[in-house]
């Protein structure tokens, strides 16, 4: 867990019983790394995103005393996700182009960025990725939203291959992913929208489908299988909740 402090920590829970979860470790970052907008763990490591434009690793094999082991200059992200030796992020920049960025962490001591592409012109302020195979779909506050697709193949030379223009309305997309041929995204709009968006074919990707969450804003989504879990905030105080939906038909969501 990473928190939003004066500086950030990073905090290890044990959820082994889930009924009662029990703080085992924690590391306290450097000052002026106030907050931390993503954690992803693999294996021994866990990287931070921090607000500094900053990726942090971290040696959790020992999880009652983590390790600060290496870091990165990146741009600043909302989010970062891994896959195999690459994290992948999307900068925030909320003028220019989001860039997509390919971070090689098989050398936890020294993570390098390989590769960038940046985005077309408009597509600002990246939100969320998710990543199938050799595609990270990156989501964008354009209005209306899209759902960019980038080809990782080659982690050196990452591609812009295509990209959904979801309908008028559908806003500033926050949490994304992607199950089968579909990737689910949602809508930080009140009411939230879950919009489905069909990348069968990568370089002509569309939308399928959208349901309507009139309980608040959208904020993350995960997809398994032909369920799509969706959490959604209200900012008049009503508790939040996370709302569960059947895609088994992309193109219509059933709550």
């Amino acid at each position: 867990i990473g928190t939003v402090t004066n500086p950030g920590r990073f905090i290890i829970v044990d959820i082994s019983n889930p009924t009662s979860p029990t703080r085992i470790g924690g590391l306290t970052l450097n000052v002026g790394e106030d907050i931390v907008t993503s954690v992803v763990v693999s294996g021994n490591y866990a990287y931070l995103a921090v607000n500094t434009g900053k990726m942090i690793v971290v040696n959790v094999s020992n999880p009652a005393s983590p390790v600060r082991t290496g870091e990165v200059m990146t741009g600043e992200y909302n989010e970062i996700i891994i896959s195999g030796n690459y994290v992948y992020g999307s900068t925030l920049d909320v003028v220019n182009p989001s860039v997509v960025q390919v971070i090689d962490v098989s050398n936890s001591a020294s993570p390098t960025i390989v590769g960038s592409v940046t985005l077309a012109a408009g597509e600002i302020n990246s939100k969320s990725l998710a990543k199938s195979g050799n595609y990270v779909y990156v989501t964008v506050t354009t209005s209306p939203g899209r759902v960019v697709v980038v080809d990782v193949s080659n982690p050196t030379n990452p591609i812009r291959v295509g990209a959904a223009v979801l309908n008028s309305g559908e806003n500033d997309l926050r949490g994304s992913d992607v199950s089968g041929n579909h990737v689910y995204a949602v809508t930080l709009s009140t009411p939230a929208q879950l919009v489905s968006v069909d990348v069968s074919n990568p370089t002509i990707p569309f939308r399928a489908g959208v349901i309507s969450i009139p309980e608040g804003s959208g904020r993350s989504v995960t997809a398994i299988g032909r369920y799509v879990y969706v959490t959604v905030d209200n900012a008049s105080g009503v508790p939040a909740k996370l709302i569960i939906f059947d895609v088994i038909n992309p193109a219509s969501p059933i709550r």
